[in-house]
């Protein structure tokens, strides 16, 4: 019911999968990729779909879906690039599901989001039962589907506010539409004075 009852939880139990939108998660479970014995539901926490501008950052909560985030005025007002990302993400029912954080934490080579985190020097907020720890992409993501996450779980996203001398896109090359990607690029250009 809180997120500190999540925490607890994925402390307590050793071989538990976190599930939110459970568009990474649910595909896995069906293949037997993963046979967790405890499934951690967050999806219906409190106060975790959020997007916020706080000075020169933008937070995204952890169970805001990129149907949320491709909406959001301020996201593409202050970093369109995402607004644009998440727009191609899978199809419909995968964007009003499917969540940032959730991405983030399960480090899917092939998804979009990693790559446009680790593009943009996002801050990945993960919470445990000690508090929280913020990392850069670079210290977060091992490798492939591998995080330095613990017994935590990725509860935020903090992007940078883009100014009008930073430019950014993203592209992919999908095999098919609605596929995973076999190619990803993302660059971000700021200019000076």
């Amino acid at each position: 019911d809180t997120l500190a009852e999540a925490c607890s939880a994925i402390q307590r139990y050793d071989d538990a999968e976190v599930l939110s939108g459970g568009q990474s998660v649910l595909p896995m479970l069906r293949q037997r990729v993963i046979t967790p014995e405890y499934v951690v539901d967050i999806s219906h926490l409190d106060d975790e779909a959020y997007i916020r501008r706080d000075g020169d950052e933008i937070e995204i909560g952890c169970l805001t879906t990129y149907a949320a985030i491709e909406k959001s005025s301020v996201v593409r007002e202050h970093c369109e690039v995402l607004a644009d990302t998440v727009a191609t993400i899978g199809d419909r029912q995968v964007r009003n599901r499917g969540t940032l954080c959730g991405s983030i934490a399960h480090a899917d080579p092939s998804g979009d989001p990693p790559v446009i985190a680790t593009a943009l020097d996002a801050e990945i907020v993960a919470t445990g039962v000690d508090g929280e720890t913020v990392y850069d992409p670079d210290s977060f993501f091992h490798g492939f589907y591998e995080t330095a996450l613990g017994d935590e779980l990725v509860t935020a996203v903090r992007l940078p506010v883009l100014g009008p001398s930073v430019g950014a896109a993203y592209e992919k090359y999908e095999p098919s539409e609605g596929a995973y990607p076999t190619a990803t690029v993302a660059a971000v250009v700021e200019l000076d004075d």
